[in-house]
């Protein structure tokens, strides 16, 4: 990989380590893009996921872990012959995180993938909420997924609502309003 940015430190130690990994995925990108659409003769590859072929295990995150406890797992790796699987599951809580992992360990962190949120308003009462969650297989175009087949019961004590009252979306981190890059001009010498 050489010892260029950003491939070592500022002080050239560590060659051939990325310290901002920013800059290889832009590049990266913009080869993949360029050789996909002709531009780049010299390269023949294609770009594959291999995301698309994997199952997961699927559960409740636990937010001081960011972790799914074994009891908390939804669906397990499914086999080759596996049918459609619905699993369901009850909540009182407002917000809940579904998110994957690839090893059954508790201490295998989990990526944060869909949040159910009951939206309660202004409104103070009981939330009580029984979800049915069906598992999609991968597919050649597309990786697993869940989605939402039903939900009952009651929210701040009206009744539960799916796409009113109570949603499931894609969990983004833009979305919870957390963002990992700064905006700073980290190691960068200001020639002084």
């Amino acid at each position: 990989a050489g010892n260029w940015y950003p491939y070592q430190d500022e002080k050239g130690r560590n060659p051939g380590v990325i310290v901002d990994p920013k800059s290889p995925v832009v590049v990266g990108a913009a080869i993949e893009f360029m050789a996909r659409h002709g531009m780049l003769p010299q390269f023949k590859f294609e770009m594959k996921s291999k995301a698309k072929e994997n199952t997961y295990y699927w559960g409740v995150m636990t937010d001081a872990t960011s972790g799914i406890r074994k009891e908390r797992i939804l669906f397990q790796p499914a086999g080759e012959q596996a049918k459609e699987e619905i699993t369901e599951f009850s909540t009182s809580s407002q917000r809940v995180i579904i998110g994957r992992k690839m090893t059954e360990g508790e201490d295998s962190q989990a990526s944060p993938v869909y949040v159910l949120k009951a939206d309660v308003g202004d409104r103070i009462g009981k939330t009580e909420i029984a979800v049915r969650i069906k598992r999609k297989r991968a597919t050649g175009e597309n990786e697993e997924s869940l989605e939402l087949q039903s939900v009952t019961g009651t929210v701040a004590g009206e009744e539960a609502i799916l796409g009113e009252n109570v949603h499931f979306n894609w969990r983004t981190l833009a979305d919870e309003r957390y963002y990992l890059d700064t905006g700073g001009l980290d190691n960068i010498e200001t020639g002084r």
